[in-house]
């Protein structure tokens, strides 16, 4: 797994009614910020998950005739210039049902943040944003939140995983809304 991850970040888009409490670190709105000073030493980092809710709302009045897109930016908060990057997906009313919440979920590994980050500087930024609404809707980012993530994560998800497969009372507690390691 790891060296799949390496310079590459892990992009998903689900339907989701809140974010997970496995996001430890969670804000109202569209960007949350992170200081990443205690753990940029730390060998068994190995980067920041990050995640947004975000909706579509039915807006006839919006007669834009593009395609709708999700941006996304992980940013160095000193920096004025913000970089987006849009999600390899779009959005109109046949892929968006109107008032139904979908999660947007991404990676960032631990090489890729180091592209970012000034050696003087920790604090950074995950932002989503929406361009260009599709026709008919209006994208609204209720709250996003991240999570810094280890190699013991991955240790406790693929022994959950090794135990879901062995048993199906441990794989229907692993599915359970109350595990914090199942996305829901």
């Amino acid at each position: 797994l790891q060296s799949s991850l390496s310079l590459n970040e892990l992009k998903i888009v689900i339907l989701g009614t809140q974010i997970p409490r496995w996001f430890s670190e969670q804000n109202v709105g569209r960007s949350i910020s992170m200081d990443l000073s205690p753990v940029k030493e730390d060998p068994n980092w190995m980067g920041v998950a990050c995640c947004s809710l975000f909706v579509a709302h039915d807006d006839p009045t919006n007669l834009n005739n593009n395609f709708g897109s999700i941006g996304y930016n992980f940013e160095n908060m000193q920096v004025l210039h913000n970089l987006y990057r849009m999600l390899p997906i779009f959005l109109n009313n046949d892929l968006v049902t109107d008032e139904i919440d979908h999660l947007f979920m991404v990676f960032f590994p631990r090489e890729i943040i180091s592209l970012y980050r000034n050696v003087y500087e920790d604090k950074m930024g995950f932002t989503t944003g929406t361009f260009e609404h599709p026709k008919g809707l209006h994208l609204e980012v209720k709250n996003c939140g991240y999570r810094l993530v280890f190699k013991e994560d991955l240790q406790q998800l693929n022994l959950n995983m090794m135990f879901s497969e062995n048993s199906s009372s441990k794989k229907c507690k692993l599915l359970s809304s109350d595990s914090p390691y199942i996305i829901h």
